[in-house]
């Protein structure tokens, strides 16, 4: 019976100690997960935060300037060139990760420039006055920013990976009190004044800009 017992009691140590042996693996584990999720986010904020860095010396100098530089770099031979060139400058000095410019033909929004976007039929985001958010915007006349974006409803796609941009901003051009135009600009960095000033005084040139179409 002492038998018995003795080897009852050494199972029970032996297989308590699995338990134990087995519980501590999994809490490395997790805890492991753990670190490399906070040291990825905190890569990732690090990034954000030096990008954020570059782009705050670039605006430094603009903002003080008369926008001379944005003004050469923006100059194109055509409307599409134009745009395309302006969407470049917007994500040179205020960080937009991707850009899409609607213009409007006929009551409808069709992109005319895009800036690191990919669809596969355009004709997909074409969009009237009232439809959806692009629509109210247009028809409000305001620039509107959106934060804290839900995942899923934009992506970035890069060759050195996938994300989710923090902010989107859709800033309707309006020539003679109508909007003719609509940016939609998505950035990982916040979005200030002095970047809602850049657009507006942006916008002030393209009602002077005259394009000589081919």
């Amino acid at each position: 019976v002492d038998i018995y017992i003795s080897w009852f009691i050494y199972s029970y140590i032996i297989f308590a100690l699995i338990l134990v042996e087995w519980f501590s693996v999994l809490v490395i584990k997790k805890d492991i997960r753990l670190k490399d999720k906070i040291q990825k986010e905190n890569e990732a904020e690090f990034k954000i935060k030096k990008l954020e860095e570059k782009l705050s010396e670039k605006e430094d100098k603009i903002f003080k300037s008369d926008n001379s530089e944005i003004n050469i770099k923006i100059k194109g031979n055509n409307e599409a060139e134009y745009f395309k060139n302006l969407l470049s400058v917007l994500a040179d000095y205020i960080g937009i990760v991707e850009g899409l410019i609607f213009k409007k033909d006929n009551n409808i929004y069709r992109v005319i420039a895009t800036f690191a976007y990919y669809f596969e039929d355009e004709r997909d985001i074409d969009f009237k006055e009232g439809e959806g958010i692009n629509g109210q915007v247009v028809k409000d006349k305001n620039i509107l920013v959106l934060s804290d974006i839900p995942k899923g409803f934009a992506k970035v796609y890069s060759g050195l990976g996938n994300g989710f941009p923090r902010y989107i901003i859709y800033w309707p051009i309006v020539l003679n009190n109508e909007t003719k135009y609509l940016a939609e600009l998505a950035t990982f960095t916040k979005v200030e004044e002095k970047h809602i000033n850049l657009l507006k005084k942006l916008e002030i040139q393209l009602i002077e800009a005259k394009f000589n179409e081919k």
